[in-house]
């Protein structure tokens, strides 16, 4: 307890004391897991003073964690939605860090730790460390240049960060369809500390490690039947599992982890029929409550998610706490994220499946009920064999390949309102639909090591004699841990299956394929003796693999993937001589040769991940040549600069004009509004890419000064860039509330907006009028509220235009045309040429 309270004070020195960013953000880091945690404590669990029976200590926690942040977004969500008079950022900050005091002092006797809970920790610990940094090497490290790193969607959360931390402002348009977390944290430590953004993307991955850690730990320890297994499946998940600053999909998805564990049983006890049942059926009313949630006004969704959260207090009663984890659960997943109903329905699946087998199983003799999950697995196989070929050599291109989509379209339609009939003019659900992609992207996820160990396994049982299994407790033990490797084995490639019918993002939820390897790969090696007879047979398939794994892409080589494999060779190495080095020990150590074969296999797994992710890095920079050396990034330090003479130009006042990309990038240094708002980096609307194409070729021209300025006023007072409308009339108006600002847009006021023609037609006109009257002091007084903008030209404003739309992901360096200098200077002749960019500040009345 004593811990936890100093690393709360010192958490704040970076808030009184003037430290350099990075001091800053190491120092308050503990902040990012403390404080929510403190506060999901107090609400959660504070009235009552203890942790609900039902659960362990550490899934406590992390309910406590994942409530505390929710509850936190929401507070501040509903002072930006409701109060007009801006309420003080500390007067919302303080009461939470109290709060969080409070709780940490109510429930700190209840988290203290037992001596044997201790020493497991250490362990866990032990284990967990090592692989930390070494998913930190190959996550971040080797394609990053300090402080550049890159960010992708992250541009939008920094963008958000600076608008809020310099003007108290929390964009609902920043994050568009998502709940402000990374917006809002990022601004509260940039608005407490002083410390830059891009500190925190280096930082908080190994901050948020723990999170991560604990909610897979949760998870494996109620899936897998003794601690040793436990550990191991930990291992081998871990270095599968990407390390990163967690996003609204990540939250999601290890709220959904949390809650598969809170549905199975504890190790201790076996699966009983009607508590299951009981759990299960709840799923129901809290998807529905949770769907709720993102349909309600703002208002009344947050009484409902804080009424929830204090049920909490009254799970002495067994039915109560039974229910409540799953309702919250639930609830969180689909408030952080909107695919987390389809993360929730597969871990009902995933539940139902392993409670049948268990309840099958406890009525019949478990060899038999063995046998016919293997024989199960197999079927499935052969199915997922056909549907392969089918995909890769009977298809072309990408469409509806097994005829599924009108079935798909029943359960999408009422739910998103979205129709597969359209797929190919929706953005966005072009990406995410149809085999080709699920296959592409379950076989970048999916371990082939434990593919090939689980085949393996699955014939060698159907040779596997109850007579081998024998009795005694260690032979029991032995034979309950091979009937769920047979279980999970039938789940795993059973999921596999789903994933390739092509269902809209499914292959999102490819997390859970990974938990299921890596707990049969964990069974496979302590029962190594038994599945394939020694451990050196398994030691030197390990071996051999890795040798495979490493050479195997260099003998494939593509022009694509050669630079990204080149920079991760240094760290694919020292995990091979790790591995080599563990086979070497498997083969000789005697007795505790198993501890080297588990690194082995670790070791092997981590390669593979390692090796794919760097094969395909070029898929996510859509098979662009990356730069020779520096960051793999959208941006450079030379934008870091140029970002700085932006902000010093515009006063912190203006509006972007650029291509998307160039937008995006100054607005995630700057905190100024884009004239044309994108998502991704340069996805626009055909509209809105019109538009901002006219307005930079007149820009570009040499036409006179008040055309360009009736044009970018026109497309200012538009609808093309939500952030710039919400931020202009907040800044311009800060008696107005959120709620009026949203109305006076067209836009509802839930949680997420989103555009409403019933509120656009029926109330609009009044919240404009009401924002209008609220204005006209200022211009009474003759405060100047003309916007300024911030036009920046650079190779990659000229390539967007001359490509009509295309752009290159990675920096564009490269000196503007001179006779294109003289032009602008010419025009603007307040402009100036900032190294490649030529920059101005236009005033338009």
């Amino acid at each position: 307890m004593k811990t936890i309270l100093g690393a709360m004070i010192m958490g704040l020195l970076p808030m009184v004391l003037s430290l350099p960013s990075l001091a800053a953000t190491i120092l308050s880091a503990p902040l990012l897991l403390l404080v929510p945690a403190g506060v999901g404590n107090a609400l959660a669990f504070g009235l009552r003073g203890a942790l609900p029976h039902r659960l362990s200590k550490l899934q406590s926690l992390l309910i406590a964690y994942f409530t505390g942040t929710l509850l936190i977004i929401l507070v501040f969500l509903l002072s930006e939605r409701l109060s007009g008079a801006r309420t003080g950022f500390l007067t919302l900050a303080t009461p939470i860090y109290l709060l969080s005091v409070i709780g940490w002092l109510r429930l700190g006797e209840a988290y203290r730790l037992k001596a044997g809970e201790r020493k497991r920790l250490m362990v866990v610990a032990a284990i967990s460390l090592p692989l930390v940094a070494l998913r930190y090497a190959y996550s971040i490290s080797i394609f990053s240049d300090y402080p550049v790193t890159d960010l992708f969607q992250r541009s939008h959360f920094h963008g958000g960060a600076f608008e809020f931390a310099r003007n108290f402002i929390l964009n609902p348009f920043a994050t568009d369809s998502y709940i402000p977390f990374q917006q809002l944290f990022l601004g509260m430590l940039m608005r407490l500390t002083g410390a830059d953004p891009l500190d925190a993307e280096w930082v908080w991955p190994v901050a948020m490690a723990p999170i991560q850690i604990a909610t897979l730990l949760c998870l494996i320890e109620r899936l897998l039947p003794n601690r040793r297994t436990t550990l191991i499946a930990l291992a081998i998940a871990l270095a599968q599992f990407a390390l990163s600053n967690p996003t609204n999909g990540s939250m999601a998805e290890m709220v959904a982890i949390l809650l598969l564990s809170v549905l199975l049983p504890r190790r201790d006890r076996m699966m009983s029929g009607t508590a299951s049942a009981v759990e299960l059926l709840t799923v129901v009313p809290a998807l529905l409550i949770g769907v709720a949630l993102t349909k309600l006004p703002s208002g009344a969704a947050s009484f409902l998610v804080i009424a929830l959260v204090l049920v909490g207090n009254l799970t002495r009663r067994p039915l109560v706490a039974q229910i409540w984890p799953v309702l919250v659960l639930t609830a969180i997943a689909l408030l952080f994220h909107r695919g987390a109903l389809l993360f929730v329905a597969l871990v009902v699946a995933l539940s139902c499946g392993l409670s049948l087998l268990c309840i099958v199983r406890r009525h019949y003799c478990p060899s038999v009920v063995s046998r016919g999950v293997v024989l199960a697995t197999i079927g499935v196989l052969s199915l997922l064999t056909a549907m392969c070929v089918k995909i890769l050599v009977f298809s072309r291109g990408e469409g509806d390949i097994f005829g599924l989509w009108s079935l798909f379209d029943l359960v999408l339609t009422p739910i998103t309102g979205k129709s597969l009939a359209n797929v190919a003019l929706d953005g966005d659900l072009a990406p995410g639909v149809g085999a080709r992609v699920a296959l592409f992207e379950a076989a970048r996820t999916v371990s082939p090591l434990a593919v090939l160990l689980m085949l393996i396994g699955v014939f060698g049982m159907l040779s596997l004699s109850a007579r081998r299994l024998g009795s005694g407790p260690s032979r029991l033990e032995n034979a309950r841990e091979i009937h769920l490797f047979a279980d999970i084995t039938l789940l795993f490639f059973g999921f596999i299956l789903l994933i390739l019918t092509g269902f809209p993002f499914i292959h999102r939820a490819a997390f859970l394929i990974t938990l299921l390897a890596s707990a049969t790969l964990a069974i496979l090696v302590c029962n190594a003796s038994t599945m394939f007879n020694s451990y050196s047979r398994l030691s030197l398939s390990a071996l051999s693999y890795m040798l495979v794994v490493m050479a195997l892409p260099f003998l494939l080589l593509s022009e694509r993937a050669e630079p990204y494999l080149w920079r991760a060779l240094p760290v694919l190495l020292a995990m091979a001589c790790v591995g080599v080095l563990a086979v070497v020990l498997a083969l000789v150590w005697g007795r505790m040769r198993s501890l080297p074969l588990i690194l082995a296999v670790t070791a092997a797994v981590a390669m593979e991940f390692a090796v794919s992710r760097s094969y395909f890095k070029s898929y996510a920079f859509h098979n662009q040549p990356p730069p020779a050396n520096g960051a793999l990034a959208a941006y450079d330090r030379t934008d870091l600069d140029t970002a700085r003479r932006v902000l010093a130009l515009s006063k912190e006042r203006g509006v972007l004009v650029s291509d998307p990309k160039t937008m995006t990038i100054m607005r995630s240094r700057t905190g100024l509004y884009p004239l044309v708002s994108s998502s991704n980096l340069d996805t626009l609307s055909s509209d809105a890419r019109r538009q901002l194409m006219a307005v930079l070729t007149t820009a570009l021209s040499p036409s006179p000064l008040a055309q360009t300025c009736h044009r970018l006023v026109q497309i200012a007072n538009s609808d093309a860039s939500g952030l710039y409308n919400y931020g202009s009339i907040r800044l311009l108006s800060p008696a107005a509330d959120g709620v009026t600002i949203l109305t006076s847009l067209g836009y509802n006021n839930r949680l997420v907006p989103t555009y409403d023609p019933i509120v656009a037609a029926r109330q609009r006109k009044e919240a404009k009028a009401s924002i209008a009257h609220h204005l006209e002091p200022q211009a009474q007084a003759g405060d100047d509220i003309r916007p300024q903008f911030i036009i920046l030209v650079n190779g990659s404003t000229v390539d967007w235009l001359t490509n009509r739309g295309g752009l290159n992901y990675f920096p564009v360096r490269r000196m503007l045309p001179n006779g294109l200098v003289a032009e602008l200077k010419q025009k603007y002749p307040n402009g100036a040429l900032v190294g490649e960019t030529f920059l101005v500040g236009l005033e338009c009345r």
